[in-house]
């Protein structure tokens, strides 16, 4: 009864059919779920995540992995590329801080492509606005990571504006408090 147990258990477990799962990585979940159906396995997305030089909704790891022996029926839990672009969060740059400093905080926040515009100003490099798309942004502003944000500096042009003379010697007569007195 026991030998006779062990051949029917092998038979309703499908005991020697095995399908090899495929290596599905880089392909869209549409593709892959109609490979694996066609094999007589289901994909089941079970996670995602951001990863910039992939595709959105394709594929990134499969478990059970490419190779492996699996029987007919059997799940495939796959991680995908989100669709979303992952976003940032632009920090606040434009309270007197350098250009200097806002691009390190901006390449420290993700952002890798910043280009300079410069404007006549009193204070050289200092920024005074921040652009994408030619648009302001604010701090607290949401944009995807690979956005090309532009830096609106000064050029410290305006600075050799002449500002009143304080050593005492101007072109304009002030009257003193001995000159006031006199005056009433």
């Amino acid at each position: 009864m026991l030998i006779i147990s062990y051949f029917l258990l092998g038979v309703f477990t499908n005991h020697d059919s095995q399908i090899t799962v495929p290596d599905l990585k880089g392909q869209s979940v549409e593709d892959a779920q109609q490979k694996l159906e066609e094999l007589g396995l289901q994909l089941i997305v079970n996670d995602s995540t951001y990863v910039e030089k992939a595709a959105p909704g394709s594929i990134l790891e499969l478990n059970p992995k490419a190779g492996s022996k699996v029987k007919e029926g059997r799940a495939i839990y796959a991680t995908i590329r989100t669709f979303a672009t992952k976003t940032i969060t632009i920090p606040a740059l434009t309270s007197g801080m350098s250009a200097r400093q806002g691009e390190a905080l901006l390449r420290g926040v993700g952002i890798s492509t910043i280009n300079t515009e410069t404007i006549p100003s009193e204070f050289a490099d200092m920024i005074y606005e921040v652009k994408w798309n030619g648009k302001s942004l604010h701090a607290g502003d949401h944009i995807p990571v690979n956005a090309s944000v532009t830096l609106v500096v000064g050029d410290g042009s305006l600075a050799s504006i002449e500002e009143e003379d304080l050593s005492g010697n101007s072109d304009y007569d002030i009257p003193v408090n001995n000159e006031l007195e006199s005056m009433e």
